[in-house]
């Protein structure tokens, strides 16, 4: 999961962080959507991407799609979400996503998982559910730190 958020996000700069990821464009497309709070709806961001490409067709030329933030959590399909993100965008269309707070939780709870627990709560359940991993039929997703890092 880290490395696919990785690869699909870039973080706001901090003092002690490198350099985010530098967006490459040959030009600034005429063209920004701004999209925010995606929260795991891979079925509602697609119908809107594909509105979006065929309008960047009719136009005749390619635009810009930034995602604001909150791609994964609460919704059914943060897995699918982050996979489709990787993938190549539709023709016409570029894509920069930028990390909100969800992601940033997220994180978090993958590097200590028992320090950020909380995250579970704002839609951590629904997202490791969406790459297949299912609460223990007793204890729910409150598991010892070893087996929260292996999931």
């Amino acid at each position: 999961m880290r490395k696919l958020l990785d690869r699909v996000i870039r973080r706001a700069p901090a003092a002690e962080a490198p350099a985010p990821r530098q967006i490459a464009l040959s030009e600034m497309p005429p063209v920004t959507y701004a999209v925010g709070d995606i929260h795991g709806r891979l079925d509602l961001y697609r119908k809107l991407e594909g509105r979006i490409a065929a309008e960047a067709a009719t136009a005749g030329h390619p635009v810009l799609v930034v995602l604001l933030g909150d791609l994964v959590d609460r919704g059914p399909d943060s897995a699918g979400l982050l996979d489709h993100l990787t993938a190549r965008p539709p023709a016409g269309l570029q894509r920069q996503a930028l990390m909100g707070n969800h992601e940033e939780m997220m994180l978090r709870f993958l590097d200590t998982p028992k320090a950020h627990k909380a995250w579970l709560s704002f839609g951590g359940r629904e997202t490791l559910q969406s790459y297949g991993l299912l609460p223990d039929p007793e204890r729910g997703f409150d598991l010892p730190e070893a087996r929260l890092r292996h999931m």
